[in-house]
């Protein structure tokens, strides 16, 4: 395994163990957080269907803006928790970063320590076979909610990119959970 892939691994390794329910680690602040998301009637995907919303009613940004700063505190700690272990891996290199997220959508981080139908990192599951995994579609929301209510724009459209690049990349390679050797795009491509 190279070391780009290996640094990745561990990257999602820890950021699952922070950030993902499934895997039973996950603090209480970040649970609280998640729990107070999900009081509203969208659940966790409340600040993505608020932008969509606001973007097909045309009050985008300022009505969009309006509605997330009830949640602002909360958005500002989930970026910010995982500002945190994104620096512990990359510490500001950005080239690494996007290579991390460029792996996760290719589905190449086979990692034997997650449990069964769980092994490769790669997004949660779709929505349907023909459709990428609806968790980029949260990350997206919460990420411009977060900026809207004050978190570096900068570091998180970058983020929010590599999001985008993560999802797009997962559409063309499809990976397969548990494959150990999922192909990946060409360098090509990628």
């Amino acid at each position: 395994m190279t070391d780009d892939r290996e640094r990745s691994k561990e990257f999602w390794f820890e950021f699952d163990n922070v950030f993902n329910p499934t895997f039973g680690h996950v603090s209480g602040d970040v649970m609280a957080a998640y729990t107070s998301l999900s009081a509203h009637d969208d659940g966790i995907d409340y600040p993505y269907q608020r932008w969509r919303e606001h973007r097909k009613l045309g009050t985008y940004p300022d009505g969009f803006r309006a509605e997330m700063t009830s949640i602002q505190d909360l958005l500002l700690f989930l970026c910010g928790k995982q500002a945190e272990v994104l620096d512990r891996h990359f510490a500001g290199d950005p080239d690494a970063q996007r290579t991390a997220f460029e792996q996760f959508g290719e589905g190449v981080l086979f990692d034997q320590r997650r449990p069964v139908h769980q092994k490769v990192h790669q997004m949660d599951a779709a929505l349907s076979p023909d459709s990428p995994p609806k968790g980029y579609y949260t990350w997206h929301g919460i990420i411009r909610a977060a900026v809207m209510v004050g978190a570096d724009a900068g570091r998180w459209l970058a983020t929010d990119r590599n999001v985008g690049l993560a999802w797009g990349i997962h559409g063309e390679a499809r990976p397969v959970q548990d494959a150990p050797d999922n192909p990946g795009l060409p360098p090509t491509r990628l």
